[in-house]
């Protein structure tokens, strides 16, 4: 099960529960170290943000982020993450 908590317009919390849980902070221009948990042990990452555009509100909106994923300073993916709400 995935959870997106939108505190501001600038920061996002994507946590996510289970057999893999995780939690990854987006905030705009920042980078945030996040932990993200496997099967087969835990690692920190690099959360570097590019993009963040909310709108979201009890009636719905839409959610941009695009940010870039680091393991130990090495480069992961690019990813971008695009949410519809209606």
């Amino acid at each position: 099960t995935t959870f997106i908590v939108i505190s501001t317009d600038m920061l996002i919390t994507l946590k996510r529960v289970g057999s893999a849980p995780s939690i990854l902070t987006i905030e705009a221009d920042r980078k945030h170290l996040c932990h993200y948990g496997t099967p087969y042990g835990d690692i920190m990452m690099g959360i570097t943000t590019h993009a963040v555009r909310s709108n979201i509100t009890f009636d719905g909106g839409e959610l941009y982020l695009k940010y870039t994923i680091d393991v130990n300073g090495g480069y992961v993916s690019d990813n971008e993450i695009y949410l519809n709400v209606k």
